[in-house]
């Protein structure tokens, strides 16, 4: 297979438009059974947690 640069550069454009980036802390404070589920994130906080959690909350971190 071969790949002009311009499929390149649109296939690495794909890649990012994929990957979720967030710049606050995330709660989960569930009374009851809560699951966040975070799929291909990027966490950029300039400080503080990136997530905080408590009571019966569930957190699932997927990289595919």
């Amino acid at each position: 297979m071969v790949l002009r640069a311009g499929a390149v550069v649109a296939a690495a454009l794909a890649i990012v438009a994929c990957e979720n980036r967030v710049s606050s802390t995330r709660q989960c404070l569930g009374n009851g059974g809560i699951t966040s589920t975070y799929t291909d994130t990027t966490f950029d906080l300039e400080s503080g947690p990136a997530l905080e959690v408590a009571g019966n909350c569930h957190v699932i971190l997927m990289n595919r």
